[in-house]
């Protein structure tokens, strides 16, 4: 934030470089890999998880809600692990195909069309119901607290938490209550 708030004379001085390098350039302290940091950790997350639950990650199928920077990273780097992306979807619509979605054609669809609802050889689907899809992993990387009480019990086998509050206080007892593993990095059950 530091770096987006700061006048120039301010930053080229170097008075408001902190020790913390999340969202700054590198050019004033940031980190190199920072934009892919969230999304690498939520595929590392999962891939670990995968033995747990009895998954191979080659084939393992996945559903990825929010199709921005952490949710299209992971995307990439389980697809290049060799899972199966069989679901993508972003604030405007979702996109399905059970034989698997290539994200690097996904990702150059969104940045053509603004969205990646529409993308050929895929049928369309809702978050809801991408949230509840035929998958073996779940990535919520969408807008916070998508994940509640009402809707936990019918989750896939692993989900992988890549964004702050993805579930509510709910959701984590819930999950508590299953025999499948929850990875959410970035939650806190009592917030």
């Amino acid at each position: 934030m530091c770096a987006r708030v700061c006048p120039t004379e301010i930053l080229c001085e170097g008075e408001c470089v902190r020790n913390d390098p999340e969202d700054k350039p590198v050019e004033i302290g940031g980190s190199l890999g920072r934009r892919e940091a969230t999304g690498r950790g939520g595929m590392f997350a999962a891939v670990e998880a995968f033995p747990y639950a009895g998954i191979p990650t080659a084939g393992a199928r996945v559903a990825v809600q929010g199709f921005g920077n952490a949710g299209s990273v992971s995307a990439l780097l389980l697809h290049d692990a060799d899972a199966t992306i069989v679901a993508v979807s972003d604030s405007k619509g979702g996109v399905y195909n059970a034989k698997g979605l290539d994200p690097h054609a996904v990702l150059a669809h969104k940045r053509m069309a603004g969205t990646v609802a529409g993308f050929n050889g895929a049928d369309p689907i809702t978050n809801a119901e991408l949230l509840e899809a035929d998958c073996d992993l779940l990535v919520p990387a969408a807008l916070e607290k998508q994940i509640t009480a009402a809707n936990a019990a019918r989750m896939p086998h692993v989900t992988s938490g890549v964004r702050h509050a993805c579930s509510s206080p709910p959701r984590a007892r819930s999950s508590a209550e299953r025999t499948a593993p929850t990875i959410a990095p970035h939650t806190r059950p009592d917030a």
